[in-house]
């Protein structure tokens, strides 16, 4: 992977482009236009970082995380994912929505937590975040929200909401359920790992 001195402010480098291209299965299908790039700075490694993405169609996407060392930007994280749905930066963790699952009146939606780990950039925890079934029953649709949060003490909240409903009646739910998973970061093995459910 090519490496730079500067990234100047509203370029997009050609090196962060050749590195979305490569992981992408049809690569002619993306405009360079649609990559987007977040330059962020990572307090526990004091390192600027860019975390760069792009969807070529709704089944092949690149997630790229470059980091800034000694004056040159450097690919430290890659991965292809399905269609990516958004990512955030909540340090120490980026974390990636994509869809991993879609078929005849299903879909489903997944967390990716990525973390700086004592081997690298990781993939250190994957969950739901929104799942819906419009075929679940007949005549019902059974749908799944889900949100991820850390607690002081560094636990990851996995909180699930889900509801099943009468098709074209979201607004009156037959079931309602709320579910809190925690989960506690195993240095060993580089994961979030499954504690306890509330």
């Amino acid at each position: 992977m090519p490496q730079v001195a500067n990234l100047v402010d509203g370029e997009l480098p050609e090196w962060v482009c050749n590195s979305i291209y490569s992981k992408l299965e049809n690569p002619g299908l993306l405009d360079k236009k649609n990559i987007i790039i977040q330059k962020c700075f990572d307090p526990i490694t004091a390192k600027s970082m860019i975390i760069a993405y792009a969807n070529a169609n709704k089944y092949d996407g690149a997630f790229s995380i470059f980091e800034d060392t000694d004056g040159k930007y450097k690919e430290i994280f890659g991965t292809r994912v399905k269609l990516i749905v958004s990512v955030q930066i909540r340090h120490p963790n980026i974390i990636l929505a994509s869809m991993d699952e879609s078929g005849t009146g299903a879909s489903s939606v997944n967390f990716h937590v990525i973390k700086n780990t004592s081997k690298g950039y990781k993939n250190v925890w994957q969950g739901l975040a929104n799942f819906y079934d419009q075929s679940y029953f007949p005549q019902h649709c059974f749908e799944v929200t889900a949100g991820i949060s850390f607690s002081d003490n560094g636990e990851l909240i996995h909180s699930i909401l889900k509801r099943i409903y009468m098709q074209g009646n979201q607004a009156n739910p037959v079931s309602v359920e709320k579910l809190f998973d925690i989960y506690v970061y195993n240095e060993s093995n580089a994961q979030y790992q499954f504690v306890k459910r509330l």
